[in-house]
């Protein structure tokens, strides 16, 4: 069969830069459809239709191979053209190659084979003939009409239907369409281009017959009437064409035909299930079926393999995705796919379900999240180890708002997806920024200089001040050029790359694949040039190599660079002076339309502007007031006409991605990046310190995305499930001073506070409690009013009302741990998935028991304080208070009170700590300074005269452990020599280690020649 899809009349269809597909407006349809009269009058759409094109053949003839075969009827065949020869003899049948067309019935092709005399013949022969041939209009089977051309003063007539839609001009003359009997033509509407008549007049809708022009003036064409073939298939098949519709007046622009062949069996099973676990849910994937009949799909589900019997209808036939959220971390989840049909020859009707794909599974997983917000330069990021696949979001930049007409920018595109990776891999973030005038400073001027300016990563310029700029893509690179030659000498190498690399003096570069000494990361330096790339190396030794790779943060621009993208979200269009721009992002980007009509078009699949790079049309002639292409897969085009927008630039993604989602018009401002990493959700590193009457806990802190807090189980059990407290995200270690509780409720009414604990909390009235992570004005110490309940309990607050709410925090009587008892503890993260509270696993249980300790105390002295930690002990209990601000002259104002840090240190029996109390500014002390003014010792500041205080000095405790570069030892004086300034003085105790047995031990400094030397006396050998 041959399929012949019409055109559409000039004027109609555009490409993505805005240019007609037609050259005139006037110009007809291809396959039927007639030109207008002149320029104010559009052509006849052309018609869709599907033949046999069967000619009968009378005569044959083979010579030097080539065989000539003659039709009864001109076939209208051209060179190149494949032709399907039967009934002729075995010589001759076949499928072929048209060679030449010496007559309009004859055509020659090549057949090896011996010489056969020209000699009348029977058979047939089918192939693409020319749209208008007689013999190929006779065999159409199926036939929808093209729409009429517009006139000058009327819309065309409605192509299709059994009758084709009519046309009437400001005159009153009316064009005609075509009818199941007559029309201008069989297959042709009429023609009128500059005819006297017909002035304006829109052309004829080609069809089963063509429309027809009324000779009147300023009418559309007549719409092309539709017809479907009444006939048997054969002699021997009485079979018809059945299920016939005909509807009037569906298409826009360029013709269609969809074609369906029935499977065999049952509808076929879908193909290509993929299920990613996420962060507590599974992104499920499949290629979308193809068959007509396809009215959606039923997922089947469940968290063993014997037991998938939970069901979810999907609906739509092109759906390829779904999420199953609200999924349990941790738990593994199987799933069977199949596609739902109709088929009313069945029982089933509209619910028939085909046979259910292969088992695929996934297990929903704790991830951490790390966005990328917009630089304006590519950012490395190095794939952890252990990690096989991201869970990526990125966010394209918007265009730019246009001038004094205020049209917004077209919203940049969003693509999430699932991409594959290699641990420790280095990958290159291009967050797009957002066109001109789209984005503020805090202060509300613009970002970008100008409204037209294009938007980093692909935006184009807008033509003027009354057009914003497009925005640009976000995508993610891999960056790697192959390295031709590598040379090194003097501890310079030299790479050469196969083609220009895009990548600056300074960047950082991955080197691999040429050994030693080229692999390894380096700082590109001076004689980095277009196809070279220079950096340092330790060895000095002269080598050369090639064959290997270098990765490096390209320009955006650079073709291998944009070649290597692994993923693409598209920048929005900028706005013009009359339209918005064009939505960024989906396979195809929005377009703009501009009050003239004129329209640009954003990037697809296949086209755009350019690859990566929205059209610029800053300053053109054309496109006046136009707005600048967003960057994308395609970047997005501008048409040549005045005031539109730009057009969006389309999003992408790699075949081997899995739980892809495509968003047009999502982002506002700049462009984003998120990449969500897999990881353990458990709290890492728990370890508990005892102190007296107390333990400290502390733990790594969770990288976990939607993290609430952390739950504490406390006991004296050695596996605890009391939760003694909660805390929020932003702390990682928690004090144990007494009984405590977990708050799950807070509420404040009439000055009284009511807290609800997780379980019952034993308090009394009268007892003193502190509550803590909750928040201003619930924390703090309190004395309980009232028990409730056993999960209740009441203190005063004076403060407004506060409704009733859920917390996380903790209320804890403050009377003490009992010494010598053993304590044991979990911790957990507290994750929000779903919208639901849930606590992720526990760790592994720590324990620690209380001991009455020995209190130092250490004052000021105004010099730092040797403390050597004793013999047994791991951990010390700290209580470190800074000293007050100084007070200010005549008018007396206080210096602020110093700050007080408490907390157990991990520390190693027998090092030495260096205790240095800070002294409070002038006037403040105990022994005021003679100056209001001065500064307090360890880090305060010198007031600004009499009339101010000095800062307070900082308390804190320090290991002051300098490196040793050198030793010399003379006449028993011992020289060192430290890799940074020691700041040592005389007389102050040193502690040499790990030097050798000469120069190790404790001694007093007796002179500093330098910033970084010093000596101390020790009775040796020279060295």
């Amino acid at each position: 069969l041959y399929v012949y899809t019409g055109g559409s009349g000039g004027g109609v269809t555009f490409d993505y830069d805005g240019t007609r597909t037609g050259t005139n407006t006037y110009d007809g349809g291809w396959n039927g459809g007639g030109t207008g009269n002149n320029t104010n009058a559009g052509g006849g759409g052309g018609a869709s239709d599907i033949r046999r094109n069967e000619f009968t053949v009378t005569n044959k003839a083979l010579t030097s191979n080539i065989a000539t075969l003659t039709t009864s009827a001109v076939h209208g065949f051209t060179v190149g053209g494949t032709v399907v020869v039967a009934g002729v003899d075995a010589t001759f049948n076949g499928t072929y190659t048209i060679a030449t067309v010496p007559t309009t019935t004859k055509f020659t092709y090549a057949k090896t084979a011996s010489n056969v005399t020209s000699t009348a013949s029977s058979g047939t022969v089918r192939g693409p003939s020319a749209a208008t041939n007689t013999t190929s209009i006779a065999s159409r089977v199926v036939v929808a009409g093209g729409g009429g051309g517009a006139g000058y003063w009327a819309g065309g007539g409605l192509g299709g239907g059994l009758i084709g839609g009519s046309s009437t001009g400001s005159s009153g003359t009316t064009s005609y369409g075509g009818t199941q009997t007559t029309g201008f033509a069989l297959g042709t509407g009429k023609s009128v281009f500059g005819t006297g008549t017909s002035v304006n007049a829109g052309g004829g809708g080609g069809g089963y017959w063509g429309g027809g022009v009324s000779t009147g003036n300023n009418p559309g064409g007549g719409g092309g009437s539709s017809w479907v073939s009444t006939a048997t298939l054969s002699s021997l098949d009485s079979r018809t064409a059945s299920g016939v519709t005909h509807t009037q007046g569906v298409r826009t622009g360029d013709g269609y035909v969809a074609l369906s062949t029935p499977d065999t069996g049952a509808l076929r099973v879908p193909v290509n299930v993929q299920a990613t676990g996420q962060l507590g849910q599974v992104s499920l994937n499949w290629t979308a079926s193809p068959i007509e009949a396809t009215t959606g799909y039923r997922l089947m589900w469940g968290t063993s393999l014997g037991a998938i019997t939970n069901q979810i209808d999907i609906t739509g036939a092109s759906t390829s995705s779904y999420v199953h959220t609200g999924r349990a971390v941790g738990t593994t989840y199987y799933y069977q796919l199949a596609a739902m049909y109709s088929d009313y020859s069945l029982s089933c009707t509209t619910a028939c379900v085909s046979g259910y794909s292969t088992t695929v599974f996934a297990t929903p997983i704790f991830t951490s999240d790390l966005t990328f917000a917009y630089t304006g330069a590519p950012v490395a990021y190095v794939v952890p180890q252990g990690v096989t696949w991201l869970q990526v979001d990125l966010q394209a930049g918007q265009g730019g708002t246009a001038g004094t007409n205020g049209y917004v920018g077209g919203l940049g595109g969003r693509t999430q997806a699932t991409i594959p990776v290699t641990a420790g891999e280095t990958l290159y973030v291009y967050t797009g920024g957002s066109g001109g005038g789209a984005t503020f400073n805090y202060d509300g001027s613009r970002t970008a200089t100008n409204t037209y300016d294009g938007g980093w990563n692909g935006g184009g310029t807008g033509n003027n001040t009354n057009a914003g700029g497009g925005g640009g893509a976000s995508d993610i690179r891999r960056n790697e050029f192959t390295v031709s030659s590598a040379s090194a000498a003097a501890g310079t190498v030299t790479l050469t790359t196969s083609i220009a690399h895009g990548i600056a003096v300074g960047a950082s570069v991955v080197v691999a694949g040429l050994g030693a000494p080229f692999d390894g990361t380096y700082t590109t330096i001076s004689g980095t040039t277009a196809s070279t790339i220079k950096f340092t190396v330790s060895s000095v030794s002269s080598a050369t190599a090639s064959g290997g790779t270098v990765r490096g943060p390209s320009s955006w621009s650079n073709s291998v660079s944009l070649a290597s993208r692994a993923i693409i979200a598209g920048g929005g269009g900028g706005a013009g002076y009359w339209a918005g721009g064009g939505l960024g992002g989906g396979l195809i980007g929005g377009s703009s339309t501009g009050a003239s009509g004129n329209t640009s078009y954003g990037g697809t699949q296949t086209t755009g502007f350019a690859l990566g790079t929205g059209k610029s049309v800053f300053g053109t002639g054309t496109s006046v007031n136009a707005g600048g292409g967003g960057g994308g897969y395609w970047g997005g085009g501008v048409s040549t006409g005045n005031n539109p927008g730009g057009g969006g630039g389309s999003s992408w993604v790699s075949e081997d991605a899995a739980a892809v989602f495509h968003t047009q018009g999502y982002r506002t401002g700049d462009g984003r990046v998120l990449i969500t990493v897999p990881l353990s959700a458990s709290a890492a590193g728990l370890a508990a310190a005892a102190g007296d009457q107390q333990v400290a806990l502390s733990w790594s802190e969770s990288a976990t995305s939607n993290l609430l807090g952390y739950s504490i189980l406390g006991g004296t059990t050695p596996n605890p499930t009391t939760i003694i407290a909660t805390v929020d995200n932003t702390v990682s270690s928690y004090l144990h001073q007494g009984p405590s509780v977990a708050v799950t409720n807070r509420a404040l009414t009439a000055n009284v506070v009511t807290l609800t604990t997780s379980s019952a909390h034993g308090f009394s009235v009268g007892q003193s409690v502190k509550v803590s992570d909750i928040g201003s004005p619930f924390n703090g110490t309190f004395v309980i009013t009232a028990v409730p309940t056993t999960t209740t309990l009441t203190y005063a607050k004076t403060n407004a009302n506060i409704a009733s709410a859920t917390t996380i925090g903790t209320a804890t009587v403050a009377s003490g741990l009992t010494n010598g008892t053993t304590y044991y503890y979990r911790v957990a993260p507290i994750l929000l998935l779903s919208d639901v509270r849930t606590t992720a696993s526990y760790s592994s249980v720590v324990s620690a028991t209380p001991t009455t300790l020995t209190a130092g105390t250490y004052a000021y002295s105004g010099a730092p304080t040797l403390f050597t930690v004793p013999t047994g002990v791991s951990w010390l209990q700290v209580d470190a208070q800074a000293g007050q601000g100084g007070t200010a002259g005549s008018n007396g104002y206080v210096g602020g009170q110093g700050g007080r840090t408490q907390a157990t240190i991990p520390v190693t029996a027998g090092e030495k700590l260096y205790l240095y109390i800070g002294g409070a500014g002038g006037r403040a002390g105990s022994s005021p300074s003679a100056n209001t003014y001065a500064a307090g010792w360890n880090g305060g500041g010198t007031g600004n005269n009499t009339n101010a205080g000095g800062g307070g000095g900082a308390s804190d405790i320090r290991r002051n452990e300098f490196t040793v570069t050198n030793k010399a030892l003379t006449s028993n004086v011992a020289t060192l020599t430290t890799s940074a300034a020691h700041g040592f003085a005389v007389g102050a105790s040193a502690s040499v280690a790990d030097i050798d047995a000469t120069f190790n031990g404790t001694y007093v400094v007796t002179s500093v020649p330098t910033t970084t030397t010093f000596t101390f006396a020790k009775t040796a050998a020279n060295v």
